[in-house]
C-alpha cells in the first residue's frame, strides 16, 4: 500500500491538506545532494530521481556501475559518471568498467591516469567529455555498442568515433584510424600509450591536444591532406625525435610542439601561413629548423616567441634571399645560413664562406641517382640511410672472350663513413627507403655555380661527363 509520497522541498507545504495528509509527505533530495551506497558516492543531478556516480572504491579489477541505487526509500537511476568538481575514478586501479544502459553522460577526467585497459560504451551514452579517458596509458581496447546513435567504433578500429562528424573522439595504443575519419578530435590520444601512428590521407585537421603527453610516441606520419594542426597537438611528446610536416599544412596553434625535448630537426612547409607563439618552446634538443617558404609565416598574437627556451645555437635555414626576414621573424641571432631545395634554381656567381647549409631532396625510390651539390659535407650522419659513391673510370668488358669489347660500364666507388663529399663533384646516391631528408652542413662554403667536366679514362680512350646548375625553369640540374 502507498504510504509515502516524495515531493520537491519547495512544494511540501502544499501537501499538508486533504487528501494528501493521509500519507507521509517526504522531501525529495535537492540537486547537488551527495549520498553513499555500498562504498560509492552519488550526487543528485536534478529534480527527477536521477543521480551521478562520483567516486568510491571496491576491491575488484572491474568497476561495475549500478543502473539503480536506493537512498532514503527512493530509487535513483544512475544517468551520469562524474561531476564538475570531482575526478571520480581518476588514478584508480580498475582495469575495466561496466557501464549500464542508463548512463547518458560521462564527465571530464573521471578515469584520468587510471589503469583501464578495456572500455565499452553502451548505446545509451549521448555525451562524453573529451577529457573523460585522458592519460589512460594502459588502454588498448575500445568498443561502442552498435546501437549507439552518437558514437561508433567502425571497422573494429579500437576507438570512439563521433558518427555525424566523422571525428575520432578517443583513441588508444592499438587504434587503427579508419579512412572515413576526417578529423582527430580534441584530446583524442592524450596521454595514451601509443608509440607510432599512421594517419590516413582522409584527415584534414588535428585538433587541440590530440597527441598531448603521448610520452611513448616516437614516430608519426602526417599525410599531405592535413592543413590544420591546433594548439598543443603534439605538446609534451618527450620522445618524438623527428616529424615530417607535409606541404599542405597552413596553420600551427599555440605550443603545437612545445616540450618535445627530443626533437632535433624540423622542416616547415612552404604552405605555412600562420604559426602560434611557443610552437616549439622548450624543445631542448632542437638544433635545426628548415623553412621551405619564401614568405615569413604570420606569428599569432599573445606575446612570446615561437622558439622560446630553445637552445642558443638553434639555426634556421631559409631560401636564399630570405635570411634577413627570417632572422627578424624568429628573434634568433643573425647567422649566415642558406637553404637549397631540389629541384630549385641555384645560379650564383658568389661564394659564401663559413656558412650553414640545409639541403633538401626527395627520394621517391631506392634506385641510384645522380648527386651534385655546391658545398662540402661529411658522409657521417647520413651513412645509415644513404649509400653514396663517387665515379671512377670506364671499364671495357669482353663478355664472350673473343677479344672484342662487348660493353662498357662506369665504375662507382662507395664512400666510407666519415669521408668528405666534395663540392661540385659528381656522385651517385641511393636511399634505403622513400623519404624527403634535409642534409645539414655547418661552417662550410657555398661555392659559386659552375659547369663541371669530369674525365674518365680507359686503356684506349678518354671520356668526359658534363654537368652544370643552370636552369631556373628546371631547378637544380643534377650531374648527367
Amino acid at each position: 500500500n502507498l504510504s509515502t509520497i516524495y515531493v520537491p522541498a519547495i512544494a511540501k507545504a502544499a501537501y499538508d491538506v486533504a487528501p494528501w495528509d493521509a500519507y507521509t509527505i517526504a522531501e525529495m533530495p535537492q540537486k547537488g545532494t551527495v549520498f553513499e551506497v555500498d562504498g560509492f558516492s552519488f550526487e543528485v543531478v536534478g529534480d527527477v530521481l536521477e543521480c551521478s556516480i562520483i567516486g568510491g572504491t571496491v576491491d575488484t579489477s572491474t568497476l561495475t556501475i549500478p543502473s539503480m541505487v536506493k537512498y532514503n526509500g527512493m530509487i535513483f537511476k544512475v544517468t551520469s559518471i562524474g561531476s564538475s568538481y570531482t575526478r571520480a575514478f581518476a588514478y584508480s586501479k580498475y582495469t575495466s568498467v561496466v557501464i549500464p544502459n542508463t548512463v547518458k553522460h560521462i564527465d571530464g577526467f573521471v578515469f584520468q591516469y587510471s589503469a583501464l585497459s578495456s572500455l565499452t560504451i553502451p548505446s545509451s551514452v549521448v555525451d562524453i567529455n573529451p577529457f573523460a579517458f585522458c592519460d589512460c596509458v594502459e588502454l588498448v581496447s575500445i568498443t561502442v555498442d552498435p546501437a549507439n546513435k552518437i558514437y561508433d567504433s567502425r571497422e573494429d578500429c579500437n576507438a570512439i568515433i563521433e558518427t555525424n562528424t566523422n571525428t575520432l573522439f578517443k583513441g588508444c595504443s592499438s587504434t587503427i584510424i579508419p579512412s572515413s575519419v576526417t578529423k582527430l578530435g580534441e584530446q583524442s590520444f592524450r596521454g595514451s600509450g601509443i608509440t607510432t601512428i599512421s594517419i590516413p590521407n582522409s584527415i584534414t585537421e588535428i585538433l587541440i591536444g590530440a597527441f598531448f603527453e603521448c610520452k611513448k610516441l616516437t614516430s608519426v606520419i602526417i599525410p599531405n591532406s592535413v592543413t590544420f594542426i591546433d594548439t598543443q597537438a603534439f605538446g609534451d611528446c618527450y620522445n618524438l625525435p623527428y616529424i615530417t610536416i607535409p606541404n599542405s599544412v597552413s596553420y600551427f596553434g599555440l605550443g603545437a610542439f612545445s616540450n618535445c625535448f627530443n626533437l632535433k630537426t624540423v622542416t616547415l612547409p612552404n604552405t605555412l601561413t600562420d604559426i602560434g607563439v611557443f610552437t616549439f618552446s622548450n624543445c631542448a634538443s632542437l638544433a635545426n629548423v628548415v623553412m621551405l617558404g619564401t614568405s615569413v609565416p604570420k606569428e599569432m598574437p599573445y606575446g612570446g616567441s615561437v622558439f622560446y627556451l630553445c637552445p642558443d645555437d638553434l639555426t634556421i635555414y631559409s631560401p636564399l634571399g630570405t635570411e634577413d626576414a627570417y632572422q627578424h621573424w624568429s628573434g634568433l641571432p643573425a647567422k649566415d645560413t642558406h637553404m637549397l631545395i631540389e629541384p630549385s634554381s641555384y645560379i650564383s656567381d658568389s661564394e659564401y664562406e663559413d656558412c650553414n647549409i640545409a639541403y633538401r631532396r626527395d627520394f621517391e625510390d631506392t634506385n641510384w641517382q645522380a648527386w651534385y651539390v655546391p658545398f662540402d659535407m661529411i658522409y657521417d650522419k647520413m651513412y645509415e640511410d644513404f649509400v653514396v659513391a663517387r665515379l671512377g673510370d670506364i671499364v671495357h668488358i669482353d663478355d664472350d672472350g673473343d677479344g672484342a669489347y662487348d660493353r662498357w660500364q662506369l665504375e662507382i666507388i662507395r664512400l666510407n663513413q666519415g669521408d668528405l663529399i666534395e663540392a661540385n663533384r659528381p656522385y651517385v646516391i641511393r636511399a634505403n627507403g622513400v623519404s624527403s631528408p634535409t642534409f645539414v652542413a655547418k661552417n662550410t662554403t657555398l661555392y659559386a655555380s659552375e659547369e663541371k667536366i669530369f674525365e674518365c679514362f680507359t686503356a684506349t680512350g678518354r671520356y668526359t661527363v658534363h654537368g652544370v646548375y643552370n636552369s631556373p625553369e628546371l631547378g637544380v640540374k643534377p650531374y648527367r
